[in-house]
């Protein structure tokens, strides 16, 4: 076959495939080695086992993958022979403070594009690790699971994401969230104190906003009762209730369910009571053209 159909077919060929066949001869070992490996809608590596890497392309997992400077040249050369180019949708990294650790997988790599790179980060060590990961993929979107709270100076540093989440008992002032909002297309943030006028430009903000977003919030119950109370909305508020352009839509005492609208953006609050203790309240704010939930049926 000519050699354009072979690079076509070796497209299709699954990696675990890929390693037999360069086996069968020195032809097939070029072909291999010179072939691009197609599209994977996903991968995942992770470096928490001591000295080695778990790696997951597709379908074929990598397992035990030494990365200790004796064996680093060897590791590399065979992943260079099963492919000259691979295309990702999206790469989970999960990688420990070590720097070497994070160098082999940047070499590893290097021959990846990747559509979305996604972090999940649990100390500053792991941060700037994954931002020198970044640094190599310019053009990618990224997501990042934050486990800590970094300095604010370090948080207002990172690049646009097209979702941070940040999981942490540590609170989040209004100021802050405001300007992650301003940076970042989707937020899923915890334990945030919040006021009436920052709510509300939060809400303005995603809702004239063309693309499509989310922000997933945790808010003290007391706080949000006092956001409402300013807007004029009340317990006995009903669906169909205008205060200026919020429309109250949907109201569920007893699932402690509420749902309004200002023009082009939803607000769901769950868990919500105007009375009682000082849980949180989970509220979302949406400008997806229609939330499921808002079925007056429910």
């Amino acid at each position: 076959l000519p050699d354009v159909f072979l690079r076509k077919l070796m497209r299709n060929i699954e990696i675990k495939d890929r390693l037999s066949l360069r086996l069968t001869c020195h032809a097939f070992e070029n072909l291999v080695a010179n072939s691009h490996a197609g599209h994977f809608e996903a991968a995942f590596i992770s470096s928490f086992t001591p000295d080695k890497l778990h790696l997951v392309l597709g379908n074929t997992s990598f397992y035990g993958i030494e990365w200790s400077n004796e064996v680093i040249e060897q590791r590399l050369l065979l992943m260079n022979s099963l492919f000259i180019n691979i295309s990702i949708g999206e790469f989970d990294f999960n990688i420990d403070d070590n720097f070497t650790a994070v160098s082999f997988v940047r070499d590893l790599i290097s021959n990846f594009k990747i559509g979305t790179v996604g972090f999940r980060v649990d100390s500053k060590c792991q941060l700037d690790n994954s931002l020198l990961i970044m640094s190599d993929f310019l053009n990618s979107n990224y997501t990042m699971d934050l486990c800590f709270l970094p300095e604010t100076e370090q948080l207002l540093s990172l690049p646009p994401m097209e979702e941070l989440c940040i999981f942490t008992r540590s609170k989040i002032s209004s100021e802050l969230f405001i300007k992650l909002l301003d940076m970042h297309k989707n937020l899923d943030l915890g334990y945030l104190i919040i006021n009436s006028d920052d709510l509300m430009t939060a809400v303005r903000t995603v809702s004239a906003d063309t693309r499509q977003r989310e922000i997933r919030l945790k808010v003290e119950r007391s706080g949000i009762v006092s956001c409402l109370r300013d807007y004029g909305v009340s317990e006995d508020s009903k669906p169909g209730d205008f205060y200026d352009e919020l429309e109250i839509v949907h109201v569920k005492k007893i699932h402690k369910l509420m749902h309004l609208r200002f023009d082009r953006c939803f607000i769901e609050l769950k868990r919500f009571a105007w009375t009682g203790g000082d849980w949180n309240v989970d509220l979302t704010i949406s400008n997806a053209e229609q939330k499921p939930s808002l079925d007056p049926s429910i």
